[in-house]
């Protein structure tokens, strides 16, 4: 698998990215304190789709927030310019440690945009999501060794891919006995 790393605009500077495979249902991946997106190396390998892993604001080769903003909805915000700049439109939201709490908001503030959640060793609440009627599948996985979480992360695709499989198979509105849209 080969890797493609560039750096884009983020809210507060520029935000380092790694992009990998192609097709399919997108999975983006958030660290948590003290990693950087190539602690995803081996998930994005082994992904046949396309994957994107990127270094928060102030973390790895990305540019630190002048101002000093380094809250959750802060990082959240460097989420949403990376899926904005790759025109991710729908996507598998990953996350570990803390990067957890950061696709949890993400989550909460773009449920729209995400297929799924992944939470990989959460810290603090990750609650937000799932109590405000959160649809698209959610789960939590203990990251301890990169083979048993890829294949948790691999079933765990395959659930979402049917997910919308159900969803993309209902009709966007009412419909007339014929099964005709209607206005």
């Amino acid at each position: 698998m080969s890797f493609s790393t560039r750096a884009i605009q983020g809210p507060v500077g520029r935000l380092a990215v790694s992009t990998a495979g192609q097709g399919g249902l997108p999975v983006l991946f958030v660290h948590g304190h003290g990693g950087d997106r190539t602690q995803w190396a081996a998930q994005q390998a082994f992904l046949v789709q396309r994957s994107v892993s990127f270094d928060l604001r102030g973390m790895g080769e990305s540019d630190p927030d002048p101002a000093g903003r380094y809250h959750v909805r802060d990082f959240a915000e460097d989420v949403g310019a990376v899926a904005d700049t790759l025109h991710l439109e729908r996507f598998v939201l990953v996350g570990h440690g803390f990067g957890c709490g950061v696709a949890s908001e993400y989550a909460a503030l773009h449920p729209e945009r995400v297929a799924g959640l992944v939470l990989g060793d959460p810290e603090g609440s990750v609650k937000k999501p799932l109590s405000e009627g959160f649809d698209p599948p959610v789960q939590r996985l203990v990251m301890d060794a990169p083979e048993s979480f890829n294949a948790a992360l691999d079933a765990f695709l395959a659930d979402v891919e049917a997910h919308l499989v159900l969803e993309d198979a209902r009709l966007p509105g009412p419909t007339d006995a014929s099964g005709a849209l209607t206005m």
